[in-house]
């Protein structure tokens, strides 16, 4: 479970740096993330694309 809650917070935190950088506001807790409803498309593909990039790597090589 260690693993996968990393994994989360990972995706989290790159979540809520790509928002920052765009300056959408985030708000998050866990595995769920708010923000203002102007900006819910664009987090949306934030999401979306953090998770691409995140899951786009070896994850279980990278720990060998």
């Amino acid at each position: 479970p260690n693993l996968i809650h990393s994994i989360d917070a990972s995706h989290m935190m790159m979540t809520a740096l790509e928002c920052y950088k765009r300056g959408i506001t985030f708000a998050g807790v866990h595995d769920s993330f708010w923000t203002h409803a102007s900006t819910v498309r664009e987090m949306g593909w934030v999401l979306r694309e953090t998770f691409i990039q995140l899951h786009s790597r070896p994850l279980l090589q990278d720990l060998a």
